[in-house]
């Protein structure tokens, strides 16, 4: 069974016809064919109904569908580490939260007792996980509402990081903010999808039979710079990290507040790649980063 032929076979599922599977993989309508039939002849038994419009997998096209799903995953994983072992630069993923408020200073303490290169990129808490088992990165920091899975790989537990409304005083003083029913009536700037924060309100909303669409209306923003400088002017209510706004609560230029029976904690963990475990630079590195919740 060639891997390729598991790829013109999930290729064609998804795209719902063999020509435009065979467009996907820049092939031939014939050589997409005659790879399905090679597939269907190793399996003995048809694996497609080629008379639906789009085509459908038959029962035993699914069972190998799921099947290839699979065996393409691991190769795109073999794929990636192979091509990332010839570097040795300490791979390194972690969310804006995380990033933004607390990365600066654990590097600046890895930097100081050891000397090692660092790639380091900002991907949503719903994105960490599948790029770190991909083989993308050695090391991963993350926050979560449900338990992560450590079949995977290692897990290590860090401080929560606690997400609160916020507004500026000047609204703040016109409305009374604990009452969530006056709240809906002001815009809310909220993180985008794929971010722990949004997740969270929006699962503390579900729990009173309401949504985001409950508020007058939503700014999904990806960009802190642009939400914060809309809350400092008073344009609405956010739901947000409280650690990416510690300056401006301490100035007093924003204020935060908690809802009675609302969850405002995401738990956050340390995530890395069992091959990661062996670096010399492993222990350094994860001492740095639970030290930067200590400054």
């Amino acid at each position: 069974m060639k891997t390729q032929d598991l790829h013109t076979l999930v290729q064609t599922v998804e795209l719902g016809s063999i020509s435009k599977a065979a467009a996907s993989m820049n092939l031939s309508h014939s050589a997409a064919s005659q790879r399905l039939k090679h597939l269907e002849e190793h399996c003995g038994t048809s694996l497609l109904n080629r008379q639906l419009t789009p085509i459908k997998p038959t029962a035993m096209g699914e069972l190998v569908l799921e099947h290839g799903r699979r065996v393409l995953e691991m190769e795109a994983q073999l794929m990636s580490r192979l091509q990332c072992s010839g570097n040795d630069a300490l791979r390194l993923c972690c969310t804006p939260a995380f990033g933004a408020s607390y990365f600066p200073v654990a590097l600046s303490e890895f930097n100081r007792e050891y000397h090692h290169s660092v790639e380091f990129d900002y991907l949503a808490s719903d994105q960490v996980t599948t790029a770190l088992n991909e083989g993308r990165y050695d090391i991963a920091i993350t926050e979560h509402i449900k338990p992560i899975s450590t079949s995977t790989c290692w897990r290590h537990p860090l401080p929560p990081d606690k997400v609160i409304f916020v507004a500026a005083p000047s609204l703040l003083n016109s409305i009374d903010y604990q009452n969530l029913n006056a709240l809906l009536a002001y815009p809310l700037y909220v993180a985008k999808p794929g971010c722990c924060s949004r997740e969270l309100l929006m699962h503390n909303l579900s729990s009173r039979g309401m949504e985001l669409e409950s508020f007058k209306f939503q700014v999904s923003c990806g960009d802190l710079h642009v939400m914060v400088e809309a809350l400092l002017s008073g344009e609405g209510v956010g739901f947000i990290s409280s650690a990416l706004i510690r300056s401006h609560l301490r100035s007093g230029a924003l204020m935060a507040f908690e809802l009675d029976g609302f969850d405002h904690l995401c738990h956050r963990s340390l995530l890395a790649s069992w091959e990661s475990q062996s670096q010399p630079w492993f222990d350094p590195l994860v001492s740095s980063i639970e030290q930067a919740f200590i400054q």
